[in-house]
Formats: structure tokens, C-alpha cells, sequence
């Protein structure tokens, strides 16, 4: 009776470890097929983000994608600073923010010509995908080291980094895949890094987000220049699908800036029609905000090529009766 009682037992917690091992199995094999892990940064954490099993062959082509965008840079000018233009586009779920990266690209281009004149997207919109290489931390790390390739033995040469999603105090962008796949997201710490790994020197970062300014702390040196869309501590504007842009890109990117007009000129004439917009609908202002490195004077200054025509807006009809509305 006894030994029948413990045998029981034994079996009871025979079946039960059983049963939690394989569970445990089951997780572990479940985390490796969706975590891939990104590269080590300068002895820091690796990146990892959600992998979709469903969705193989896009991640598959990802160093295809990159490679291709890279390829399709001009060769730089061996007289002058060079200008590289990147857009990113972390939030999948609208179509608002990949346009908004596509027409900052546009008006990149035409602004500063040369190397400008292909700039590379990184988008997480469905759109996009097979197109660009998608917004992830680790696409962005691989972009920016093969411009760094480039800008190395140019220390005079700038990257103009253009990011817009909706943003948050912590310093972070909203990023997703569509149908809501979190991945981690595009934040002023991993540009940071990437910026570093990537060994570029002098950058322009353009934040079009809520919070923007969140970013400055941690992205600030004296070869960075950082315009950021609302102030640390307040929201930006217009970040609804059935708008063109958002009131900082739109206000910025067709204002003075579509025209050559310095980036100093182009961020004060934006912080003043964003302003004014604010105040017609009563909102509460978002106070753009911009930060100039004492080695980036002269570049904030300077005026661009004057007389060119604006880059083409796209506007979609609901989009026009907002803007007539307006």
C-alpha cells in the first residue's frame, strides 16, 4: 500500500516535470525563430527585433534591399563636402509618414544635388516593402556604415538624416509592421550608436514627431545640427492619414526649404507658420525647436540653390479639404 501511494507520486511529479520541460522547450524554440539578433555596437547589447515567420522571404532580402540603395548613390565629388540624404519611416500602419519620408528625400535632392540626389528610404510600410529596406534598427546601422565607408576620408562631408512617425517623451519613435508587429523601436539612443558605429562626423537629424526635442540631449555634439518638431515636453501636429504631411513637414519641407533657403531660414519660417496654424485652431503650441553644434554655424547658414521649383506634394482629396478647411 505504501509503495503503491509513492509510486503514484513519483508518476504525479514525473508527468508534471515532464509537462515543464516542455513548455520550456517549446518557448525557447518559439523565441529563436522570431528574434533575430542585430550586430554588436561598440561592446554594446546586440539588437533584436520580431521576425514574422510568415513573412521569410521579406527579411530574407533585407542586405539585398540595402546593398541596392547604397549602389544607387552617386559617386561623391572629390571638390567639394558631400551631402547623403536618409529618410525613415518606422510606422508601418499608416501611409502618412512614408510620404512624408519620400517628399523629404525630394526636396534633399534638389537642394543639395550631387550625392543627394538618391537618397536612401528605409519604410515599414507594405508599399514599400521589396522596394526599401525596412525601418529597423539594424537596417539603419547597416545604411549608415556604408555611407560612413564613404564619409571617412571626407570629414567634411554631412548626413542628413530625416525621421518622422509619432514620437514619444522617452526619446522614441513609434515603429511597427503592418498589422501591428512591434519591433524595437527607432530611438535618439540607437541613432546615436549607429551615428557613432558608423563613424560620421558631422549630421543633420530632423525629427518630425511629437516630443522631438527629447532626442537633443543625447544626439547634441558640435558637428551635429538637430531640428526637432515640438518640444520635449509637447506634441506636434497633422498626423492623420488624410493629411499630405504632417504641419512640421508640410510647414518646413514646402516652405523657404522647397525654395534653397538655408536650413536657418526654412526652420524659423516653419516654427512660425506651425505656430500660426496652432493658433487658428487653438491647439497648444508645439515649439518646435532646433539645436546648432559650434562646428555647423556656417552650414545652418548657408543658402542653398535659389529658384528651384518645390518638390511635388502629393495630395490626396481628403487631404485638399483639410488644407481648404485650413
Amino acid at each position: 500500500m505504501t509503495f503503491s501511494l509513492m509510486s503514484r507520486i513519483s508518476l504525479s511529479a514525473l508527468h508534471r516535470f515532464a509537462a515543464l520541460a516542455a513548455m520550456v522547450l517549446a518557448f525557447t524554440v518559439a523565441t529563436a525563430a522570431t528574434a533575430q539578433v542585430g550586430p554588436q555596437l561598440n561592446g554594446r547589447q546586440p539588437t533584436s527585433y520580431v521576425r514574422p515567420s510568415a513573412s521569410e522571404a521579406l527579411w530574407n532580402a533585407q542586405d539585398m534591399l540595402v546593398d541596392q540603395s547604397i549602389a544607387r548613390l552617386p559617386e561623391r565629388a572629390p571638390d567639394r563636402p558631400n551631402i547623403y540624404a536618409v529618410a525613415i519611416a518606422p510606422l508601418g500602419t499608416q501611409t502618412l509618414f512614408s510620404r512624408e519620408a519620400k517628399v523629404a528625400l525630394q526636396a534633399l535632392a534638389l537642394n543639395y544635388g550631387g550625392t543627394a540626389k538618391a537618397g536612401v528610404l528605409l519604410s515599414n510600410l507594405t508599399d514599400d516593402h521589396m522596394q526599401a529596406p525596412l525601418a529597423t534598427q539594424q537596417n539603419v546601422v547597416h545604411v549608415l556604415r556604408a555611407i560612413g565607408r564613404r564619409t571617412r576620408p571626407a570629414p567634411d562631408d554631412v548626413v542628413i538624416v530625416y525621421l518622422t512617425s509619432h514620437g514619444g517623451p522617452d526619446a522614441a519613435l513609434q515603429s511597427e509592421l503592418p498589422r501591428s508587429l512591434p519591433i524595437l523601436a527607432i530611438s535618439a539612443n540607437s541613432m546615436a550608436i549607429a551615428l557613432e558605429d558608423a563613424q560620421i562626423r558631422r549630421r543633420v537629424i530632423i525629427i518630425s514627431a511629437c516630443f522631438a526635442a527629447s532626442w537633443i540631449p543625447r544626439l547634441a555634439n558640435d558637428d551635429t545640427i538637430i531640428i526637432a518638431a515640438a518640444a520635449a515636453d509637447r506634441t506636434s501636429f497633422g498626423c492623420a492619414d488624410d493629411r499630405p504631411l504632417t504641419y512640421f513637414g508640410e510647414a518646413f519641407l514646402t516652405g523657404p526649404f522647397a525654395q534653397g533657403a538655408s536650413l536657418a531660414d526654412s526652420f524659423e519660417s516653419a516654427r512660425k507658420t506651425v505656430t500660426q496654424w496652432e493658433q487658428a485652431e487653438k491647439l497648444l503650441p508645439s515649439l518646435p525647436q532646433a539645436y546648432v553644434g559650434t562646428n555647423m554655424q556656417a552650414f545652418w547658414q548657408m543658402t542653398l540653390r535659389l529658384g528651384l521649383k518645390a518638390a511635388p506634394v502629393p495630395k490626396s482629396a481628403a487631404a485638399r479639404k483639410v488644407a481648404a478647411r485650413r
